[in-house]
């Protein structure tokens, strides 16, 4: 079955998805799904570059990641490369190998679900209106 969306599809360029050398612009969105798939996207993003940054740091590469958790490696890379949404069981899985327990972070403010500047805009698709201005 083909992912719902690309996440990556969502940052131009799409490098920036998993790249955090390479600067990107995400897109704003235009609806409640839009707006839902953004911070879906924006949040694997953060994912998939700690878990690039993590493998950097022990020598591995993707398919070294997937051998070792029992993974196609071709699934294994569209999901870090945001072809595909990774599930939160992958971000588990891939922290729970990689002995990386932050690559599964928790924010620490709303402001930190949206890519710079963009939290009002999702909030008005996403939000009931008493929300919206705070």
């Amino acid at each position: 079955m083909p992912p719902r969306f690309s996440p990556r599809g969502l940052v131009t360029p799409p490098q920036a998805f998993w790249n955090e050398d390479v600067e990107g612009t995400w897109a704003e969105p235009r609806s409640a799904e839009d707006a839902e798939q953004l911070l879906v996207a924006y949040y694997l993003s953060q994912v998939s570059r700690d878990v690039v940054a993590a493998l950097g740091e022990i020598g591995w590469t993707r398919g070294d990641l997937a051998a070792a958790i029992g993974e196609d490696a071709r699934n294994l890379r569209r999901k870090v490369n945001g072809e595909y949404p990774a599930t939160f069981e992958d971000a588990l899985r891939w922290a729970l190998v990689l002995n990386r327990p932050h690559i599964v972070y928790a924010l620490n403010s709303a402001s930190e679900l949206a890519p710079t500047g963009m939290l009002s805009s999702v909030r008005r698709h996403l939000a009931p209106a008493t929300l919206r201005g705070q």
